[in-house]
């Protein structure tokens, strides 16, 4: 009897275990089919890298104190570190014309998207921070939070906060042919906002323009300090076969003096065929004004290939040209501080790995030089004209 009532007490938990699974199944299939039918879509992003530099030094030089830094760089700054940059959720609504969107994350991207583009939350030269204001931000976790009306088939609304409209390089690193921004993107234009803007097509699938009004280059609540609304613009011309080109404004008052800030900047891309894809970047920006200085002036011109030699690796390299020689100002941070006055050129050569199943692998080499011995450092903190690195990443999307 006690051998059959162990096969019955089996043969219950058995039907129990099972019942359990069904039951969870049915939850979840359940909990998919709500989601379907209330239209609500789920995306996820991840972003893991390994970084050595032979100039990997201190983030404050002068005390030995931090962890080690590649200079000049924001969303891949750690050197000889194992670094989960962004883990990231989003969440898509869509009903009728309005269209929701909040992107929530966590990393170390968030600290410096939230310390604010050309205010670096790490640095320490001249006019930066070394203090992590990233804290004080209200909305540091949602990365993007947006609302779209489409008022016609022509003319839609989007308020919120997201990322720039400025620059071909984006905020993300799987949507980049590089893993490394460029100076250009790190100092020469804002990352994100907070706003309203409206876009119009003017001719489908060949022209249209969209209308900005900002709080500033990445509007922080907790450090705004405009005097007025900050203006962008957006032209997308797609009307020549394989041709994208864009022309980016933005400008507005971004200190508590009189100064203005304006950056111009045209980007163009081009598919050569299915294989090779050719891309131009150029930012001429200006700080008008600056009652200790003067006028500051600033420029970046960046040149993109890639080719895609299979489907599993393809090749991208990178050539920049960032003009910072006038005043030093755009590097330097402060928005009334002169910094380093420098030209710095840059090549980044990237070897992309498709693993599947949206999953990637980078390897990145990249080699900096600059005609100042002022900026960047060698691994015990002394003064260097050059830099070098090597970046490996994983990046997956869903």
């Amino acid at each position: 009897m006690k051998k059959h009532g162990k096969h019955l007490k089996k043969a219950l938990v058995g039907l129990l275990a099972i019942g359990a699974v069904n039951s969870a199944s049915a939850e979840e299939s359940k909990e998919q089919a709500t989601n379907s039918a209330l239209g609500i879509e789920w995306n996820g992003y991840f972003d893991f890298y390994y970084q050595s530099s032979p100039q990997g030094h201190a983030a404050i030089p002068a005390t030995s104190a931090g962890p080690a830094v590649v200079e000049g760089r924001y969303f891949d700054r750690h050197s000889n570190q194992m670094t989960l940059n962004m883990a990231e959720l989003s969440l898509k609504k869509k009903t009728g014309k309005v269209s929701f969107r909040a992107d929530l994350a966590l990393g170390e991207m968030v600290d410096q998207l939230s310390g604010g583009g050309s205010q670096s939350v790490t640095g320490t030269g001249a006019g930066q921070n070394p203090t992590n204001t990233a804290a004080n931000e209200s909305t540091r976790n949602l990365t993007q939070a947006t609302i779209t009306y489409a008022a016609t088939e022509k003319l839609s609304v989007t308020a919120g906060k997201f990322y720039t409209h400025m620059g071909l390089e984006v905020t993300k690193a799987k949507d980049n042919w590089q893993y490394s921004r460029s100076y250009t993107f790190n100092y020469g234009i804002p990352f994100w906002h907070e706003g309203i803007s409206g876009t119009y097509t003017v001719i489908p699938d060949k022209f249209a323009g969209t209308i900005y009004l900002l709080n500033a280059w990445d509007g922080r609540l907790s450090q705004e300090q405009n005097k007025s609304t900050t203006v962008g613009a957006n032209l997308n011309f797609t009307g020549v076969e394989g041709l994208v080109a864009n022309y980016n404004y933005i400008g507005g008052a971004e200190a508590t003096d009189q100064s203005r800030r304006e950056a111009h900047e045209i980007n163009l891309t081009y598919t050569v065929n299915p294989t090779i894809i050719l891309a131009t970047d150029y930012v001429l920006g200006t700080q008008k004004n600056i009652p200790t200085t003067g006028d500051a002036k600033w420029s970046g011109l960046a040149v993109y290939l890639k080719a895609a030699l299979s489907s599993f690796y393809s090749i991208s390299p990178r050539y920049e040209v960032f003009d910072d020689s006038d005043k030093g100002f755009a590097i330097a941070g402060g928005f009334s501080a002169s910094g380093t006055k420098q030209k710095i050129t840059s090549w980044t050569l990237a070897n992309n790995f498709n693993l599947g199943d949206g999953l990637e692998a980078r390897l990145e080499l990249r080699s900096d030089k600059s005609d100042s011995n002022l900026f960047f450092k060698d691994k015990d903190g002394a003064n260097s004209d050059h830099q070098e690195s090597y970046t490996a990443a994983f990046l997956y999307s869903f």
